[in-house]
């Protein structure tokens, strides 16, 4: 989908705090327009299931208390980031976080892999999933994958990687961070080619 364009169907997360998951939330949310079919087939959510359901005005503040004052992290955080940005802000709320991308710190602890999708994560370490792609169990599965990445890093590692991820402006998958390090420190206008 396209965040400034379409809408937010479901949202779910865990809240956690020192290490220890201290809440799980989810709520179905009432998009008020129609579903693509795509997407239906792609998270089993249906129009029928939505009626009744608040629509994102209506779970706003609740979620917002819950964003505040944390990171997102989640896999290919841009996305989702992105779609919660244009809901609040079709609200008039502003919301602005740097989020963690739990595919960008996968390819950090695990470049011996080629794919980093959350797909493929849930196949490489034997996660067993009910719903994929629905917001609360793809969230379980982030936090598997941190939980499993404890188990076989140390813990500074872990909290390096998290660090440079933060730190780190977003680029396309196919530019490598060591082509915007060679670039000079200096201002001034440069042209990139292919």
């Amino acid at each position: 989908g396209k965040a400034t364009y379409h809408r937010i169907t479901e949202v779910g997360l865990l809240v956690i705090e020192n290490g220890e998951m201290v809440e799980q939330w989810q709520r179905l949310v009432n998009p008020g327009t129609h579903i693509p079919p795509e997407i239906q087939r792609l998270t089993g959510i249906t129009p029928h299931m939505l009626e009744g359901e608040a629509d994102f005005a209506g779970i706003a503040d609740e979620l917002l208390e819950r964003l505040q004052d944390r990171v997102l992290v989640a896999h290919n955080a841009r996305f989702d980031y992105g779609f919660l940005k244009n809901e609040f802000s079709r609200l008039g709320i502003p919301y602005s976080t740097k989020p963690l991308c739990s595919v960008k710190v996968s390819r950090r602890l695990y470049p011996q892999y080629k794919r980093h999708s959350l797909s493929e994560i849930i196949k490489r370490f034997d996660f067993s999933i009910e719903n994929r792609h629905r917001a609360l169990d793809d969230a379980m599965m982030v936090w598997k994958l941190f939980q499993k990445s404890s188990g076989l890093f140390a813990e500074d590692t872990i909290r390096a990687v998290c660090e440079q991820t933060l730190k780190r402006p977003a680029l396309p998958m196919q530019l490598p961070s060591s082509e915007i390090d060679k670039l000079p420190k200096l201002p001034g206008v440069y042209y990139f080619y292919d």
